[in-house]
């Protein structure tokens, strides 16, 4: 069925990997940053570093941060701590924790490339094909219809009744389907329908 292909296709995108990868290089970033700070937080009260350890651990907490947030949602963060972190720069430089976080942030600015790159291809490319599909799939069943309603007035019978009210069922599931599934993100939401009349038509 090629609307079923087309809506398949539309869900293969060659930046998904990309961006699985940018991730995961963010997480990992973050992960050791975290690790570096948490550890010099933890030192004793009488350890100079410990209060700007503790410093930095706080920016965490004030970012809610975590590297199981969606993939925009901690790229914006750790891009954002940037610049509460800036001050303690220095102190962070010294103890080897700097550096990761810049790292991060260079694989975090590449996540929102590649976020947008996938908008693009979602957006543009596979679109069309899909309302091309549903088109066809559309033309198709009413072909299928006049069919149907042509051998009921030449022969009714039950089974063709049947076929009818079965063939309907059909086409509302699959509508269903593919408008909740198939919806871009950045479409408004349809108004709402009247549900169609589904009752067949008596053999005469």
């Amino acid at each position: 069925m090629k609307e079923d292909e087309a809506w398949k296709k539309s869900q293969v995108d060659p930046v998904v990997k990309q961006l699985q990868a940018a991730d995961k290089r963010q997480d990992n970033y973050m992960s050791c940053f975290h690790s570096i700070v948490n550890g010099y937080a933890s030192l004793p009260e009488d350890e100079a570093q410990k209060a700007q350890a503790q410093s930095a651990k706080q920016v965490f907490k004030d970012f809610v941060f975590s590297i199981n947030d969606s993939y925009g949602a901690e790229a914006d963060k750790i891009l954002q701590m940037g610049q509460n972190l800036q001050p303690l720069q220095e102190f962070l430089t010294g103890i080897g924790a700097w550096q990761w976080y810049i790292k991060a942030a260079q694989a975090a600015t590449q996540v929102r490339y590649l976020l947008g790159e996938r908008a693009k291809t979602k957006g543009e490319t596979v679109k069309g094909e899909v309302k091309a599909a549903r088109r066809a799939t559309d033309l198709a069943v009413a072909d299928l219809y006049k069919t149907i309603n042509a051998m009921m007035d030449l022969m009714p019978s039950d089974a063709l009744t049947a076929l009818y009210t079965q063939l309907k069922g059909f086409e509302l599931y699959a509508k269903q389907y593919y408008l909740s599934k198939g919806k871009d993100e950045d479409e408004p939401e349809p108004d709402p329908q009247p549900e169609p009349d589904v009752t067949p038509v008596q053999p005469k």
